[in-house]
């Protein structure tokens, strides 16, 4: 991979707010980064799930399509008439996908009867699987050339304390 030049974290949920524009967002931002760099593309979940353009083309499956290219290709071509090619570039999607989570956390009734108490059952995020990612509206061409699949749990308050309460900078408790 050589030597990497820097990690690039990108809001990716706005890519299509504005309708499908060919490759044209992905390549100014991909030409921005250049070749030995790593693209954090943040909010990846807002973009894999169905959007119909005024075409009647679902936007989010052609922009998939376009990153199966970047990470396909050992050179991505952002532009042929000016011969702008980027090499070596790293893709990490990072999404919530928070709507997969609510729909496999249910609630189950622990007992029968008169004062019976009803408890959520809360997922782990191991639970959240590639089939799930595929119904969500990832397409499968995407899914099946993503190398390592992570998940992580959502923070709470009490780590966010355990942060400032650890680091060694002047951050300070207030609550």
């Amino acid at each position: 991979f050589g030597s990497i030049v820097g990690i690039h974290i990108v809001d990716s949920s706005n890519l299509s707010l504005d309708g499908w524009s060919g490759s044209r967002k992905v390549n100014h931002i991909v030409k921005s980064v250049g070749s030995n760099s790593i693209v954090v593309w943040d909010e990846f979940d807002k973009l894999t799930h169905p959007k119909i353009g005024s075409n009647g083309l679902n936007v989010s499956t052609e922009l998939q399509a376009e990153f199966l290219k970047l990470i396909e290709e050992p050179e991505y071509v952002v532009s042929e008439k000016d011969g702008n090619i980027i090499k070596n570039l790293g893709t990490v999607f990072v999404g919530a996908f928070e709507s997969i989570r609510e729909e496999k956390t249910r609630c189950v009734n622990k007992s029968i009867g008169f004062n019976s108490q009803k408890t959520e059952r809360h997922i782990t995020n191991e639970e959240i699987t590639k089939d799930d990612l595929f119904k969500y509206g990832v397409i499968g061409e995407l899914l099946g050339r993503v190398a390592t699949m992570c998940n992580t749990q959502p923070m709470t308050k009490e780590h966010c304390f355990d942060i400032v309460r650890h680091s060694k900078s002047r951050l300070t408790v207030i609550a």
